[in-house]
């Protein structure tokens, strides 16, 4: 193992030592098992990919020394930093990158055996660069606290290889910041006729996309989690998730021009299972178009202690498309709808759907509704209906012990004390809320936060809850 010193004001003899470092990415060679640093405080138009593009195992690139992240400029160039087949747990750390070119950092393979690359405390920026971070294939990706701009198609990506898939990705405690381009912040593209990546997890996160589609957007695949993000502003979706066996939760997203959620098996986007589970539980959602849409086939759903608000648009909180849907669950949520045309669409009333909403297909209760701005809380097929009472009359299995009340909200979402929420759900998905708080033993609340909430649980509050340790 040898470490390599990179400082472009450096001007006397270069041995790639700490006392006489090269002046330039171009100077060095790739090695197994080596450390490449820049010198903090200083800015280079050379690259990495100066030197070629990596092709090696156990390989760190980073900074040395005191002051800001190091900047490498790669304008006119096609990618600052390329891995290639063979490169296996690579690190690369406290670098800023400005670049105007097609991507920044690039893991380009035409085999499987590349794979554990970790993107962390990483600056991205620049104009007209097209994608941030892309991966063609590969197996162990980590990007963590890193701050991602200036992208004109995405900030994340895996690309849509003929025959490349991408499993067990992480994206964590980064900042995307969009505003220019049309496209996504987080993408996982199809891949022909080979299947979806799978096992990514998106979390931590904030994303700010003042333009653009979608904050993550993840084609197919299985295994997925997208936990405590926070999503504002978004163009487009704020998470648009057509896969199989994904959860998500923990999510603040509002004021999304399209829907705040959308979850469904887009068999023409991927080929995920057959039969996809998809949980929604925990989130807080304001404001956004539609604030979560099921569409196309759902074969499993549970939407569970959601915290829905839509005062600012005239369209549903929920709006399904169940026609081919096997088990819909719908309990524990808060609608505070007072300008939406209804708290729940329920499908079979769209132009798209040709189906109805069975008893074997949709479930709900123990849901809170106040929508004083319309007349209708419900539509069912083609038929809208006024209250939770007129709703049962036609579909017995629709709001069992719902109520029709003021949810009584503090300003940061949590339940008052007088709270008609509290104790009137029914057993949640999870043990903790949106604020990653334990419930009170044996209390089940409605709405994403619970009242009475604490740090942690004991062994025999989880047991008197049905928990498990």
């Amino acid at each position: 193992m040898a470490t390599y010193y990179i400082d472009p004001d450096w001007t006397g003899t270069q041995s790639g030592t700490e006392a006489e470092p090269f002046d330039s990415w171009a100077d060095v060679t790739w090695g197994a098992n080596n450390v490449y640093l820049q010198k903090r405080g200083t800015d280079t138009n050379s690259s990495p990919q100066d030197a070629g593009a990596i092709s090696v195992a156990n390989i760190t690139l980073g900074a040395y020394g005191n002051g800001e992240k190091p900047i490498i400029r790669s304008s006119g160039q096609s990618t600052a930093v390329i891995l290639n087949d063979g490169t296996t747990n690579c690190l690369i750390e406290n670098l800023s990158f400005i670049s105007d070119s097609f991507n920044t950092v690039a893991i380009i393979s035409s085999t499987s055996n590349t794979n554990s690359f970790t993107i962390k405390n990483c600056h991205f920026d620049g104009a007209g660069n097209v994608n941030r971070i892309i991966f063609a294939r590969g197996d162990g990706i980590k990007i963590m606290n890193s701050y991602l701009t200036g992208y004109t198609n995405n900030g994340v990506q895996s690309s849509s290889a003929t025959d490349g898939i991408i499993n067990n990705v992480l994206v964590s405690n980064c900042h995307f910041y969009q505003d220019i381009g049309t496209n996504d912040a987080v993408v996982s593209k199809e891949y022909g006729t080979v299947g979806d990546s799978s096992y990514w997890i998106v979390e931590g996160n904030l994303f700010t996309c003042l333009t653009g589609e979608e904050a993550i957007d993840l084609y197919g695949g299985t295994g997925h989690i997208i936990r405590n993000n926070i999503i504002t502003e978004a163009n487009g979706w704020g998470i648009r998730a057509d896969s199989g066996d994904i959860e998500v939760y923990g999510n603040l997203i509002k004021n999304c021009n399209t829907d705040g959620i959308q979850m469904g098996d887009l068999t023409t986007r991927h080929f995920g299972p057959a039969n996809p589970t998809c949980s929604v539980h925990n989130n807080i959602l304001i404001d956004c178009s539609i604030v979560l849409d099921y569409t196309q086939p759902v074969s499993y759903g549970k939407i569970y202690n959601n915290t829905f608000i839509q005062r600012s648009n005239t369209s549903p909180s929920i709006n399904m498309d169940a026609d081919d849907a096997t088990s819909v669950e719908i309990y524990n949520n808060i609608f505070d709808c007072n300008v939406a045309t209804w708290c729940i669409d329920y499908g079979g009333g769209n132009a798209s759907s040709t189906g109805t909403v069975a008893a074997d297909k949709t479930i709900s209760g123990n849901n809170i509704f106040i929508n004083p701005g319309y007349a209708s809380l419900f539509r069912v097929e083609a038929t809208s209906y006024t209250d939770i009472e007129a709703l049962q009359a036609a579909e017995s299995q629709l709001e069992i012990d719902s109520l029709e009340a003021d949810p009584k909200l503090n300003s940061d979402y949590t339940l008052q004390t007088s709270s008609p929420c509290i104790g009137a759900g029914t057993a949640p998905l999870s043990e903790k809320d949106f604020n990653g708080k334990y419930r009170k033993a044996l209390s089940n609340d409605i709405g994403a936060k619970w009242f009475d909430a604490h740090e942690d649980s004991t062994v025999e509050e989880l047991l008197a809850s049905g928990g498990s340790t």
